[in-house]
């Protein structure tokens, strides 16, 4: 498409402009890939085989972590929202807290670690020590000393993470295991709880951070066992683990680290430590931003619809007492129901007796209408607004209801306005008993926000709206309906889950055909005029008819 060529060539220019600009720099032609993080030249490229176990270990626990860390900033964000955010003086306080906490524990943890040499065991000054002075912190160490938790806890994160994705064997002793144990610690408990405060703070960094503190844990410990492998390399691992716990990304996230660390030579493990760090972060919670996303009550769909949803119908998930209003309503009932109620789209009927959906109108198009309302009742008249004119409203302010009813006195109140030129003729109806997973996609492809629910004979009979289709809200119906067919407790018809199974058309189709007696009842009830009649107690059959309730509801709606 245009798009995708557009995209392409906007990216070319940038890379080139880029490497441009490196080589300026370098006086001569960088091909390194847009490294953010430069982590040294390993002394292996190429991983074992035998290393992949303890990577699938550093996926696993970054799953649990990552879930973990979810669970934990949700209960903070929930006794945030009741208790902090209510309050503006609170939320200042809170900030003042963390500070003081987060400034005295970073002050005074770097005084258990113990300090390390800059200079090489060799004693030989190489290129390492400069990049050793440039990310690491002396604190209260002698000269020519680091002290390896103050280089995590007092630098910039850029060093920070450069400190822990470093490799190389020049590079495996940087830091040490309890310094890289206590900084893990103290970061991943104060990422979780300053995530959402009032501080102005990220989460893609942080996860970087407590990822490749515990993979480079791990590589650590091993290494101290007598193994091989190259702690920067565990870092990597652990970042990708960590990050895919927290976020659920995976190509995305795969090529994200493989384009910052420019270690392209371990994309299949990183590939593996992605997918099984996802796998075993879902099997306990849901993504860390889809559940701030339910937390704020912000009613987003996802691509499918859950399992619950294919056992539920219509009826047990939509809106019963919907507001609607008539083809011709009066200007006091326009302005009663527009005072009472913040719902954005009602249904119009024909008549309060005869509730035949003909189409739906939204709050923004009777907010104009009233606004102007003598000159629209009026039938053929030049002042009725035009469609180009009703578009340019609508791209700047409503006008506001206490406004409208300011203007509008009260004998004009029982003059009616016809509503059938403005609403909308196409609206989407569903039956009470198609299944909700179906209405789901419906509702999701064609974007719509509201989605009346009509009976077998199209009345009205409730309303669907996004939140109704959240995934939360279908599961708790589910369990509420299963919870009352366990407890034995009486369940309504419309709520009982086996009264008919969901069909995708909304009909019900019988369980068994006729019998050949029930069949030659029928044929005999054939009159000699051709005329058609059903038996009595053929149409009082389980089967062929609906039950007594359902036909004296169906009687008083027709």
């Amino acid at each position: 498409t245009v798009l995708t060529w557009r995209t392409f060539f906007t990216c070319m220019i940038a890379v080139f402009t880029m490497k441009l600009l490196l080589s300026v720099q370098a006086n001569t032609m960088v091909d390194n890939g847009f490294m953010i993080f430069n982590m040294g030249e390993a002394a292996n490229e190429n991983y074992r085989y035998i290393e992949l176990i303890p990577f699938f270990f550093i996926a696993v626990l970054g799953g649990l972590l990552g879930a973990a860390f979810t669970a934990f900033n949700l209960r903070v964000s929930k006794f945030r929202a009741d208790k902090v955010n209510k309050k503006r003086e609170y939320r200042v306080a809170e900030v003042i807290i963390i500070a003081v906490i987060s400034s005295t524990f970073q002050f005074v943890l770097p005084f258990i670690a113990s300090c390390h040499a800059n200079t090489p065991e060799s004693g030989t000054p190489t290129a390492v020590e400069d990049s050793l002075r440039e990310a690491t912190q002396q604190h209260y160490c002698p000269e020519g000393y680091y002290n390896p938790l103050a280089s995590l806890i007092f630098n910039s994160n850029d060093h920070a993470i450069f400190n822990l994705l470093a490799v190389g064997d020049e590079n495996a002793t940087r830091v040490d295991f309890v310094s890289v144990l206590i900084f893990f610690l103290f970061y991943l408990t104060g990422a979780a709880y300053t995530a959402g405060s009032g501080i102005s703070s990220g989460m893609f960094v942080p996860m970087i951070v407590i990822g490749s503190a515990y993979g480079r844990m791990v590589g650590l410990g091993l290494k101290g066992l007598g193994a091989q492998g190259d702690p920067g390399i565990y870092a990597i691992m652990g970042t990708a683990a960590f990050m895919a716990g927290v976020s659920r990304l995976t190509i995305s996230l795969a090529v994200i680290i493989i384009e910052i660390t420019n270690d392209l030579a371990n994309l299949l493990p990183i590939m593996l430590v992605v997918m099984v760090s996802k796998i075993t972060a879902d099997y306990w919670i849901h993504p860390y931003f889809d559940k701030l996303i339910e937390l704020k009550h912000i009613p987003y769909l996802e691509p499918l619809p859950v399992k619950e949803m294919k056992i539920l119908m219509c009826k047990h998930i939509m809106a019963r007492k919907v507001i609607y209003l008539t083809e011709k309503d009066t200007v006091g009932n326009i302005l009663t129901i527009l005072k009472n109620t913040n719902h954005n789209g009602f249904p119009v009927v024909p008549s309060k007796r005869d509730r035949v959906v003909k189409g739906i109108i939204l709050r923004s198009q009777l907010l104009i209408l009233l606004d102007r309302f003598s000159r629209i009742w009026v039938s053929k008249s030049d002042l009725v607004y035009s469609h180009q004119e009703y578009q340019t409203i609508l791209q700047w302010k409503l006008p506001k209801l206490s406004d409208i009813m300011d203007q509008i006195f009260e004998e004009d109140f029982e003059r009616e306005i016809d509503l059938v030129p403005y609403m909308n003729l196409t609206v989407f109806t569903v039956n009470e008993d198609f299944a909700v997973s179906e209405a789901y996609n419906i509702f999701r492809t064609m974007g719509l926000r509201h989605m009346p629910v009509v009976n077998a004979h199209n009345k009205l009979k409730g309303m669907i709206t996004k939140k109704d289709l959240l995934e939360h809200n279908c599961v708790e119906t589910y369990k509420k309906l299963k919870n009352l067919k366990k407890q034995h407790m009486p369940i309504p018809e419309e709520m009982d889950l086996e009264s008919r199974p969901p069909s995708p058309t909304g009909s019900a189709r019988p369980s068994r055909p006729p019998s050949p007696s029930e069949r030659g009842e029928l044929q005999r009830s054939v009159s000699s005029s051709g005329t058609f009649h059903i038996p009595h107690r053929i149409n009082r059959s389980p089967i062929a008819s609906p039950s007594p309730l359902r036909s004296s509801r169906h009687a008083s709606e027709q």
